[in-house]
């Protein structure tokens, strides 16, 4: 069953991107729904972990501000 789900994922991502909705959304869609699908709820507890570790890094929140400063400099 993980080969055939595996199979579908770049046809249902290529779908969600088709319909406009943003690659980043459309990535964790596809991951979420096929996660689900293959391991139950411990996929969604894995997401959500995962985004919070992220969310909660200080150092990984200097890189939008970066751009953001080169960005008014350009100016």
């Amino acid at each position: 069953m993980g080969t055939a789900l595996a199979l579908w994922m770049f046809p249902a991502l290529l779908v969600f991107v088709a319909i406009g909705i943003p690659i980043a959304f459309s990535l964790m869609s596809v991951a979420l729904i096929f996660g689900v699908l293959r391991f139950g709820d411990a996929a969604v507890f894995q997401f959500i972990s995962k985004v919070d570790d992220v969310a909660s890094n200080y150092i990984l929140g200097a890189i939008p501000l970066f751009v953001f400063m080169g960005a008014l400099l350009e100016r």
